[in-house]
């Protein structure tokens, strides 16, 4: 084949697959029971991951064409790693492109076209004997996922070509093969016509990134196993159905299904006949009292199948894991085992920021022990079929699956519906209605005895049309059990037959209520919302309080889990986004929206989402605590009560509290006395905490491990901390002069300047902390949220107020203990903004800040009202009481419980892909910042509480660092305390603003007191 007839070839939709065997189950199978308990660890498996031959090539016309021949010289071959990413390691350019294809404004392609000058080739080999196990039998390869289509040769002899980058590949091997050494070689397309089929938000990669290996046949083989395993809510009952295809000399199945504790709980047998051509079985049964699979009670039994002669000789044996249960759709509401679904997800891509898409089994147990730490209960695997070895964790753990298909077209496509860029793939275009089949029925296949998948997906953002309903019908004509779900017949409502749900993307909390207050006849559900790109995730609990309200709403899928960032250099690295790469085009860093970073550790957004997803709510004061349980089928038999009573100096009570779990049943609510005692806390600041704790180890956390919490927090009407001891000793001396008025005890001296806007010199024990004066400020580093909603300029006015003030020192007046300085700031852009600020220094060597803000009408949306600190860096550690571990904001501050804690000022700048704004805590009622020897400044408020962030950068380093490690080196310790501080939204991060209530609102006077005193 010439290279021109292979471009015609790979540019051909209909050419899709050739010599491939049909698709079926993911099942194990043994030659010998002893073996059966060897899981993934097959004998009749052989890997071939590991070093390969490879030799990259920009375009068709540059590859070794003749690579596969005997006696080619591999001379100018490299060693690459299989699985892996080619541009993960150093092969051409990392491209990240949401919702382009990566010849975008480069190629004028049509629809199934290949670019002749940018179409990269990957040239792989691997020389192999076949182990023992597998030798004298039926041979098979399965490449479980390329990126994007491949032809494969065995000693010089064609063997197949596969498209569908995201499900297993197999091919036959046996009248190729040889004694001893055997050479396979695979020539990757990273651009076919399938390319167009694939434009996922992600970064465009290619190679052999996922496992592959070899396999061999006993003389009979179980090549599919169809499964419906039906559970009965209210009989109790399970209904078992199973359609086996047979290959080979055997008689009979036997099938047993058996229980956790190793019980056959139910045996059928199956005499094998032929029709068409296919040997095949059917098998049924029923369990008279089954444990039926939910994500709350994984409950699995083992399927195993035995292929027997008519003599009883057992030729092979076979095994999976199967669930079961009942999907199903009542008057609008999805259900679950008879009870109402609600979906409390994230969106997953497989991603690692060292390995691409190459992601292993630690990876992926990795995330779903984070999955059930933090109570999410549902995975869209977007937008692809994801490793067989994530379905059989999400059936052992407990984790709701939609299974996606690998078809997302977002760059052929205009979300107005016409223009030069709308020719919607596939649409209904019968030159796309191979292949969009081909790739649902890859997936149903393989996937459809996982109890964990309870519906299908028919792919992403790729518009509609009437393939998408030859899509939905041919997955119902294999599985009509599961419901199918696409949102695109949004765009393309004559498609609605197309789903069972109603599905949206970043739809706002109000317009889903004003949905759904008139439209029940599906279940609605978010396959994307809460856009948690950089700091973001906020206004969550708007959506989530949905819940309570409709029936219909089935909750919805965080988009996304984990940040798309790669490392520069090597693992551990800085992370990088798109551009870093000189990929054009790209979109920068729209892949940093996880609730995980890149390197798999915990965002601060992720104690937001723990708390709002939890399947249990308390609410605590003094006397009880009020549990809800909203399991849908387990009991609180496994939990236990932690009640503390708390103030800034430590625990005042703390009581374990056993819970009558089996009276605290799903969707009923209990009440527990506290036995606590109220005199306890008389005039203290204080926090009643109540936490809800596992019993015991789970296979995800240990004993102690905390679902949720809920807290009331009571503040006394002044902060012992900001007291001011009115001893009425004499100032020392005073020291006036032309540019400031000063006074001084023993070891404090203030000396307030005319002209600088505050103190010019302000000592406490003798040390200089300040660098500067402090002064207001209304403007914050942009988010991500903020650029996308143009939130920026809308507050220019705001941040060129913060930069550009006028001052005038107003008022001064010199008592016996204290002396109080008066300044009055206005704004260059505007002068009727207006803040005051005033400061009393007193001989007792403590400082208190008055800081006052006029409200004016019609004013610009408002960032924030505070002011900023700026001090020596030496003040590094940080204890405060207040909401925490992590950083939190006003819309964002359900998951973070008050109390006091300890950290650092350079650990508090979060690790965005892009640095932007981070590093608040909301109810702070003191701060202290102190050096190495422990000597430093507590910063109080005298009533109620701040916003307070303390950062190792200004807020204009941030807003003008593309990266973490373009940030300057620490130079100051920068401390900002605000009497308002915007929340950071998170609706969307392309328009939406942050929610009106939890923004602050310029027309309203602000003010707050400051004490500072000597640590």
């Amino acid at each position: 084949m010439t290279t021109e007839e292979l471009y015609s070839k790979l540019e051909d939709t209909r050419f899709i697959a050739e010599n491939l065997i049909a698709p079926h189950s993911d099942h194990f199978f043994y030659e010998h029971v002893k073996d059966t308990v060897k899981s993934e660890d097959m004998p009749l498996k052989q890997s071939l991951n590991g070093d390969w031959l490879f030799k990259y090539s920009k375009n068709l016309y540059e590859r070794p064409e003749d690579f596969y021949r005997p006696g080619f010289t591999y001379e100018g071959f490299d060693k690459i790693e299989v699985p892996s990413n080619i541009e993960m390691l150093g092969y051409g350019i990392k491209q990240y492109v949401n919702d382009e294809y990566p010849w975008a404004g480069s190629e004028q392609l049509k629809p199934g076209q290949v670019s002749r000058e940018d179409s990269p080739v990957g040239s792989y080999v691997k020389e192999f004997e076949l182990k023992e196990d597998l030798k004298g039998k039926r041979v098979f390869v399965c490449l479980e996922g390329v990126q994007t289509a491949f032809r494969l040769f065995l000693n010089g002899e064609y063997v197949c070509y596969a498209e569908d980058s995201f499900t297993p590949s197999e091919a036959e091997l046996t009248p190729y093969l040889k004694e001893g050494r055997n050479t396979l070689c695979v020539e990757v397309y990273k651009n076919t016509s399938a390319t167009w089929l694939e434009c996922q938000d992600m970064w465009r990669f290619f190679g052999i990134f996922r496992e592959v290996y070899l396999y061999a046949i006993p003389t009979a083989h179980m090549w599919d196993i169809a499964t419906e395993c039906v559970y009965d809510h209210v009989t109790g009952t399970g209904s078992y159905k199973g359609l086996l295809k047979i290959e080979g000399p055997a008689d009979y199945a036997l099938v047993d299904l058996i229980d956790a504790e190793g019980n056959v709980v139910l045996a059928t047998e199956g005499k094998i006949v032929t029709d068409k051509d296919e040997n095949y079985t059917f098998t049924k049964g029923t369990i008279e009292s089954v444990l039926p699979w939910s994500a709350e009670e994984p409950n699995l039994y083992t399927l195993r199948v035995v292929l027997m002669t008519e003599s009883g000789k057992p030729l092979e044996y076979s095994v999976l894991k199967v669930g079961f249960k009942n999907v199903s759709i009542e008057n609008g509401v999805l259900k679950l085992n008879g009870k109402r679904l609600i979906f409390k997800g994230v969106n997953r891509h497989e991603f690692d920021a060292a390995r691409g898409r190459a992601i292993t089994r630690e990876d992926m147990i990795k995330d779903i022990k984070n999955f059930k730490k933090n109570n999410i209960n549902a995975v869209r695997t977007c937008h692809y079929p994801n490793q067989s070895t994530w379905y059989r964790l999400c059936d052992e753990y407990g984790i709701y699956m939609i299974d996606e298909t690998n078809l997302e077209t977002h760059g052929s496509w205009s979300y107005s519906g016409d223009g030069p860029y709308h020719f919607p793939v596939p649409g209904s275009d019968d030159k796309w209605t191979d292949a969009v089949i081909s790739r649902c029925d890859n997936m149903v296949r393989r996937d459809r005895n996982h109890a964990a998948v309870v519906m299908w997906s028919l792919g992403n953002e790729s518009y509609g049309g009437d393939n998408f309903l030859k899509m939905y019908a041919h997955i119902k004509e294999i599985d009509p059990l599961r419901p199918v779900h696409y949102e695109g017949v949004v765009h393309h409502p004559s498609s609605q037959a197309a789903t069972d749900v109603e599905s949206m993307m970043y739809a706002k909390p109000e317009f889903i209520r004003e949905r759904l207050s008139s439209h029940t006849e599906k279940p609605f559900m978010l396959c994307e919302y809460m856009h948690s790109m950089g700091n973001s995730t906020g206004g969550m609990k708007l959506y989530t309080d949905l819940a309570d309200e409709f029936e219909q709403y089935s909750g919805g899928f965080i988009w996304d889990y984990i940040d798309q960032g790669v490392y520069k250099d090597g693992e551990g690295s800085a992370l990088c986004y798109g551009g870093d790469f000189k990929d054009r085009p790209n979109d920068g860093a729209f892949s940093g929206d996880g609730i995980v970073f890149a390197n798999r550790t915990d965002s601060p957004k992720m104690l937001e989402v723990k708390q709002l997803y939890s399947p249990v709510k308390l609410n605590v004061d003094l006397t009880n605590v009020t549990i809800e349980n909203m399991f849908s089928f387990k009991d609180l038999e496994d939990y236990y009560l932690k009640f503390l009573v708390s103030s800034a100096d430590g625990v005042l009570f703390e009581r374990e509290i056993e819970i009558p779990g089996k009276d605290c049943t799903p969707g009923c609510s209990c009440i527990i006395n506290t036995g606590f005692d109220r005199e306890l806390i008389d005039g203290k600041d204080y926090v009643i905490s109540a936490f809800l704790c596992e019993k015991h180890k789970t296979a995800w956390a240990g004993p102690g491990h905390e679902i949720c919490f809920a807290e009331k927090t009571v503040y006394a009407d002044i902060n012992e901390r900001a007291k001011t001891d009115r001893t009425f000793r004499m100032f020392k001396h005073t020291a006036d002069s032309i540019k400031g008025k000063g006074v001084s005890t023993d070891g404090f001296k203030v000396q307030f300047g005319l002209y600088n806007g505050g103190p010019r010199e302000l000592k406490f024990g003798g040390k200089e902390y300040f660098e500067a004066a402090p002064r207001p400020v209304f403007s914050r580093a942009a988010t991500d949220n903020d650029l996308g909603a143009g939130v920026d300029k809308k507050t220019a006015l705001w941040h060129a107020s913060t930069l550009y003030q006028t001052c005038k020192f107003s008022d001064y007046d010199l008592g016996v203990d204290c002396a109080t300085a008066v300044y009055d700031f206005n704004s260059c852009m505007d002068p009727r903004i207006w803040v005051r600020i005033t400061y009393e220094a007193f001989s007792s060597d403590v400082l208190k800040i008055t800081y006052r803000y006029r409200g004016l009408e019609e004013l610009p949306e408002l960032p924030l009202l505070g002011l900023e600190f700026k001090l020596d860096k030496a003040l590094e550690n940080v204890r405060y009481f207040g909401r925490g571990p992590e950083e939190n904001y006003c819309d964002r501050n359900n998951g973070y419980a008050t109390g006091v804690y300890k950290t650092t000022v350079s650990e508090n700048l979060t690790s965005y892909l892009r640095p932007q704004e981070c590093g608040n805590r909301t109810g702070v009622r003191w701060i202290e910042l102190t050096e190495e020897s422990g000597e430093g400044l507590c910063f109080a408020i005298e009533k109620g509480c701040a916003d307070v962030s303390f950062l190792p950068n200004s807020a204009y380093e941030l807003e003008n660092a593309g990266h973490i490690y373009e940030l300057p080196k620490k130079n100051f310790t920068w401390l900002r305390i605000m009497a308002a501080n915007s929340g950071v939204g998170g609706d969307d991060s392309w328009g939406a603003p942050v929610h009106e209530e939890f923004k602050p609102d310029p027309s309203k006077d602000y003010e707050i007191t400051i004490v500072i005193k000597k640590i």
